[in-house]
């Protein structure tokens, strides 16, 4: 990975890098550049199609790229897939796929019945994915230069279903997500009435003749 970087202005120093833009009611704005250099891990890594693709399929194999042993084969690359603790939300969920779980930087769960790590990421102007099928050794990378782009995952979902000779689900792939409407409108918070103290919540023995323990 030899033109990768961790920041948005070393990119700038680049002969050849993206411009960032959003996307708000149908009409594309270019966007300033973001420098997050104080939480760095959070989402700095800058790369390329090409790169991060030579990344992938490091990921993908045992260990070794172009014939030399990167990652000890005590400690494979595979280990970082398999789930450390448990997650929420993330990545659309499509077929099938059980709940997700963090393993050592990649968020692992199922595509279908096949064992699917992943990983996305996001500043302004700018959205990625890394997705893969260790075991059916295919993977998929997408970068896109517009912010909160919906339409990743579903084209993701829609290669493996391609590569594994399945059929698509119907209405796994939502046109109206993977647009240019990519905000789902906001709904006004309805207003609540509460009532306190309410009498359905009073303990059955007054408080100040509970026991305490020390």
């Amino acid at each position: 990975m030899q033109t990768s970087d961790l920041s948005v202005d070393d990119m700038q120093k680049s002969s050849d890098f993206s411009q960032p833009y959003s996307v708000k009611d149908d009409v594309v704005t270019k966007v300033p550049f973001k420098n997050i250099d104080g939480i760095a891990p959070a989402g700095s890594i800058d790369s390329s199609i090409n790169e991060m693709s030579h990344y992938m399929i490091l990921h993908l194999g045992d260990g070794t790229y172009e014939g030399k042993r990167i990652v000890s084969e005590k400690k494979p690359a595979t280990d970082a897939h398999w789930p450390d603790r448990n997650a929420s939300g993330g990545a659309l969920q499509i077929g099938g796929s059980r709940p997700t779980i963090y393993a050592m930087g990649w968020v692992e769960t199922t595509f279908r019945g096949h064992h699917m790590v992943w990983h996305n990421g996001g500043i302004d102007g700018f959205h990625s994915l890394l997705t893969m099928l260790p075991e059916d050794k295919i993977g998929v990378v997408l970068l896109s230069n517009t912010g909160e782009n919906m339409a990743l995952e579903p084209i993701a979902y829609a290669m493996f279903d391609r590569l594994l000779g399945l059929r698509p689900i119907p209405g796994s792939i939502d046109t109206k997500r993977c647009g240019t409407k990519q905000r789902r409108p906001r709904r006004k918070p309805r207003k609540r009435k509460f009532s306190w103290p309410n009498p359905a919540l009073n303990p059955p023995i007054p408080l100040r003749i509970l026991p305490v323990n020390t």
